[in-house]
């Protein structure tokens, strides 16, 4: 396993033969638009034929697109090894994002609604679909996040994003 230091001197994981091919090039830190606070992605700037700039996303080196297909990272925006990268379909990528920040609750897919309580869903093909009511208590709140993963685990597998995955 390699490194790579961007230039504000975050660092990025890369394999051997991407820090061979690729570790003398000026890559920075630009940080995604959306998401948790902090996450981002190693790039560069490069001049076209005609003048113009181009940002590179050193994951798309290492994993090139596919037609039809986002390159996605499985963990860690910074960690741009192989095994950190898979090829998923646009559709799919709408899976992996956090829960919004003005969201009723932290857990993706779990939201409060007066006088109900506790809401758990998830959304299928762009439909949203109830998964189960669970109470008014803070307890209900837990219930309803681990409800929604056992769905996610059963209709997505390992491509849903869980709000309690496995430590490994």
């Amino acid at each position: 396993m390699g490194e790579i230091v961007l230039h504000n001197q975050m660092v990025t994981l890369v394999d051997d033969d991407i820090e061979d091919m690729y570790g003398d090039v000026n890559w920075t830190f630009k940080r995604r638009p959306s998401g948790p606070d902090g996450a981002g992605y190693a790039v560069r700037m490069e001049r076209q034929d005609d003048g113009k700039r181009k940002m590179i996303y050193l994951h798309l080196l290492v994993m090139p697109p596919r037609d039809g297909y986002l390159v996605d990272h499985v963990g860690d925006l910074l960690d741009n090894r192989r095994e950190n990268l898979r090829y998923i379909l646009r559709s799919e990528a709408g899976r992996n994002r956090q829960s919004a920040r003005a969201a009723s609750s932290f857990y993706i897919g779990v939201s409060w609604v007066e006088g109900r309580g506790w809401c758990s869903q998830i959304a299928i093909d762009g439909v949203n679909r109830v998964i189960g009511w669970f109470g008014t208590d803070p307890e209900g709140e837990i219930r309803a996040a681990e409800a929604r993963d056992v769905e996610t685990q059963r209709v997505f597998g390992a491509l849903g994003r869980l709000n309690f995955p496995d430590p490994d």
